[in-house]
This record gives structure tokens, sequence and C-alpha cells, in this order.
């Protein structure tokens, strides 16, 4: 690349200036992300207990469905945890942010003023957006929800973290999903059980970038540290592992009726009708493809599993949703519904949704979820 450089800028007598992209301020870590992301409840007990003090974090994701993902798990997790005390609008209390493609220019620089030192959000979820042209000096922690899909992407937003040359984490988390459009380079940063930071490296410098001090390293290196003798004198970090479980907090799946899911299936058909209204505009409804995505597919896949869908992470897992204001929305259908969800208050705010703009849609699912009414009587224009 410097080579190809060079011959296109027409350099004939140049001196190189070579500056080496290993950071050692930086430690890297490698796990899997598990299916209920326990993964992060450290860092949920970091925002518990540090609130306004705590580090800044950066989530870098590759599609919007894990950006909704993530904010809505921590959201969950959260709870009332996820806002400051203040007089300010809930947004601009909250700790965590959103930033990629179709964020508002309003909560762009929200975060970026908060990062520069001048907010409240302590964690944002970001796209490769965040990525470029930005400085920010103080992030503690960069944490990839799927590795960057090359070595330089990868390298890239890992730098975001410890400019101040303080130490700083990468953490890498990964799921089967995440590695399809890897380069083969990537993939074996995460197959591999060698270090984390040699193979990341290993292509941009031919300097020895093993650190003396292994548990400073990546999380592998630290498995096999003896700076205390026989034992490491560091502790392993709770995000170096995903945590066991021992009871998971799930909930039973609840038994759903013929009519139930046909009164469910009325509703949800109402719901996309008013997104098209909405939207003015419908594409290849037979195939799936819509332009809000809430399409029959989504439907009928949402309606085979009503009995597992419990909370928005069951919504991405079944319906395949990523708009966080429809899974709000569809959330609110299977409450009336079965009438056994709980909708935290705060995905309200943030998704921008009130209820009162769904009320004709609730009115529907409200008529098909009343079982006392006789079916004979009902014809389909009542639901």
């Amino acid at each position: 690349m410097r080579q190809r450089l060079c011959k296109l800028l027409g350099f004939k007598d140049f001196k190189e200036v070579l500056i080496s992209p290993n950071k050692e301020n930086i430690r890297f870590t490698v796990t899997e992300a598990d299916r209920n992301l326990y993964c992060l409840d450290w860092l949920v007990s970091l925002l518990k207990s540090k609130r306004e003090q705590s580090p800044f974090c950066i989530i870098f994701c590759h599609t919007v469905s894990d950006v909704v993902l993530i904010l809505s798990t921590l959201l969950m997790k959260l709870g009332n945890d996820a806002y400051l005390h203040g007089t300010e609008p809930p947004p601009e209390r909250c700790l965590l942010g959103v930033y990629y493609s179709a964020t508002p220019d309003s909560a762009k620089e929200r975060i970026c003023s908060s990062f520069s030192g001048s907010g409240k959000a302590r964690v944002v979820i970001a796209s490769t957006s965040l990525s470029m042209g930005v400085d920010f000096p103080h992030v503690r922690y960069v944490i990839h929800f799927g590795p960057g899909r090359t070595l330089t992407d990868h390298l890239q937003q890992a730098g975001r973290a410890g400019r101040d040359s303080k130490q700083a984490f990468n953490i890498i988390l990964h799921q089967g999903k995440h590695l399809g459009q890897c380069e083969r380079s990537v993939k074996e940063v995460i197959r591999s059980k060698e270090c984390v930071r040699k193979l990341l490296l290993h292509n941009f410098t031919d300097e020895d970038v093993s650190l003396s001090v292994q548990h400073d390293c990546c999380n592998r290196c630290h498995a096999v540290c003896k700076c205390a003798g026989e034992d490491c004198s560091v502790l392993h970090f709770d995000f170096d592992q995903t945590q066991e479980v021992t009871q998971e907090a799930t909930q039973d799946e609840r038994e759903v009726s013929p009519e139930d899911r046909e009164c469910l299936k009325e509703a949800l058909h109402e719901v996309k009708l008013s997104l098209d209204l909405r939207s003015g505009l419908t594409l290849f409804d037979a195939s799936g493809m819509i332009t809000h995505g809430f399409s029959d597919n989504v439907i009928d896949s949402i309606v085979d599993n009503c009995g597992k869908i419990h909370n928005v992470n069951d919504l991405m897992q079944y319906g395949f949703i990523s708009s966080l204001h429809i899974a709000v929305t569809v959330l609110e259908v299977l409450n009336e519904v079965f009438e056994d969800i709980v909708i935290d208050s705060s995905l309200y705010e943030l998704s921008v949704i009130s209820k009162p703009v769904y009320k004709t849609v609730l009115d529907a699912a409200s008529v098909c979820s009343d079982h006392d009414m006789e079916s004979e009587s009902s014809s389909d224009s009542d639901c």
C-alpha cells in the first residue's frame, strides 16, 4: 500500500517515516457472545455503580439490527439506571447513545459533545461512521460486536481507545453470523488460540509486538501468564470470557390457542397497513421485500413463534425486526392479546414513539383479544 501510494503521488526522492500501529496500552480480548448477551453484564454493572463517572465506551456494530439489539439489551438490563437525575429531557440524561448514518444531527452532536467531556452519554452504540475523522482522547473501552471485516478496519476502530496513552481495552465479541463477511485473516484471529495482538498486527509490522507482561497483552496471553511464579498476579477481567449463568432468567413459553394466533395475525396486518399508509410506498410485498421491512413473512414468523416472544430480543430472533419503532409497536400488540408483556418506558423515549399514534392498531388488537365474544357472530371485519 505504501509503495502504491508513493507511485500514485509521483514521489521520487523521499524518506519514509514509519510509526508502528502497535499500541501497547491497548489490551485485546476475543470471546464468544452468548445469545442473551450476559457478556455485557460487566458493562451494565459498571454503569450502575459509576453512573456519570463511568469510563467512555464505544460499541461498534455492522448492522442496524445489531445496533438495536445492543441498545435494547442495555436498556432492559439497566432499567431506570440508564438515566441520570435531572430536569432535562430523558434523551439528554441518558447514559447511552446511538451513532449511525440515520441518527439525527442533534443526537450526533450530543454524542460528540459527551465524548469530548461536556455531556452525559458514556456508551455509544455506533456504526463504522464513528471511526473516521473523530478524536476522543479518553475512550477506555472499544467493544466490537463482530470483528472488523478487514484487519485494517478493525485496527482503525480499535485505535479509538486509549488515545491519551492510558490503559485501554479492545473487546471483540462474536457470534456465528459475524464471520461470514470477514476476510480470512480476521477469521484466523477469532478461531486461533494464539496471541490476539500478533495475529492482528503481523501484516503491518516486522517488529516483535509481544509484550513482556503477558496479562497486559490479550486474554489468551493472560491465561498463560506466570508473572508471579507459577501464577499470574492479575485476576482475569470479567469480560475476558462469557460468564456461566446457572439460573437463567428466561420466561416459559406461553400457551397460544388457534384463536389467539388468528387475532394476533389480524392485528399485525393492521400494523402493516398503518406503516404502508405512512411510508406511501410498498414494494414486493409478496416476497417480503417492502420499504419499512414489516412484511407478510415477518408477520408469519411472529405468529408462528408468538409463544416464545416476550421482549425486543425475542423479536430480533424470531421476527427479524431491525426497527426499534416497529418492535415496540409489535410488543404493544402482543401485550393487548396476551396481557403478559412489560415494555420499559425508556424504549418509548429512545424510539420517539407515543402510544396514541398506534391507538387504532391497539383498538383492533383489543377487540381480537376479547375471547368472551361468540366466534359464530364475529366476522373478519370485526378484527
